[in-house]
């Protein structure tokens, strides 16, 4: 879902580790907004945006976050950067078990036949300037995976993540009939992750025709 942009600005860099710049001062559209609020109260907000459309090779992703229940937000600030036609797209945003928030995000490339799942966390979010290390790939073992949705704790302390992959490198922005269904299944925290399933999505969802 993409919605228009009523207030251009210019983002600042969220922190001097790694090296970002300002893409967005004529961006004309965002979409996949994620939210997520602290213990404290904090209200982080994500998005992407960049390039004429989604998908494209200058697609961004950018946070903001607010102090006061969403009344006011600081300037969107540059999360990743696309490079050599590598688009940032589907950011997301979760507090995980200890506090941290991470930002999670995917990088993808038709020409190189890469498509991962990326993050960067924020150990304290509440801090008067949130600091987020650089960012690292997370390695669901396949050529091809992206992520949409929050991770989540299974009851024995597990983190599960719903993850789309491929089990062939794809030349092309989406895997469409090649795409496959499954979870990542992290142990330690998310220092490594374990791609389980291989469920075949329904490709068509038509309506029978009404008969009389």
């Amino acid at each position: 879902m993409l919605f228009p942009v009523l207030l251009l600005v210019v983002a600042v860099p969220l922190h001097a580790e790694t090296e970002v710049h300002s893409v967005i001062t004529g961006r004309t559209w965002q979409g996949i907004p994620g939210l997520e609020r602290t213990a404290k109260g904090r209200v982080f907000v994500s998005w992407f945006t960049e390039g004429p459309k989604e998908p494209s090779p200058e697609n961004t992703v950018l946070l903001c976050y607010s102090d006061d229940q969403a009344k006011s937000f600081n300037a969107p600030e540059v999360m990743a950067e696309p490079k050599r036609g590598t688009r940032c797209f589907d950011p997301t945003l979760w507090i995980d078990p200890k506090g941290r928030l991470w930002y999670i995000f995917n990088r993808g490339n038709p020409e190189t036949a890469q498509h991962d799942v990326w993050a960067r966390v924020c150990d304290d979010p509440d801090a008067k300037v949130p600091l987020f290390g650089a960012e690292f790939r997370i390695d669901l073992q396949c050529p091809y995976a992206f992520r949409m949705n929050k991770p989540t704790v299974l009851s024995s302390g597990a983190w599960l993540m719903s993850v789309t992959h491929a089990s062939e490198p794809i030349g092309s922005w989406f895997a469409r009939e090649k795409q496959l269904q499954g979870v990542g299944i992290s142990s330690d925290a998310g220092e490594t992750w374990d791609l389980h399933g291989a469920l075949e999505a329904q490709r068509h969802n038509r309506r029978a025709k009404p008969q009389g």
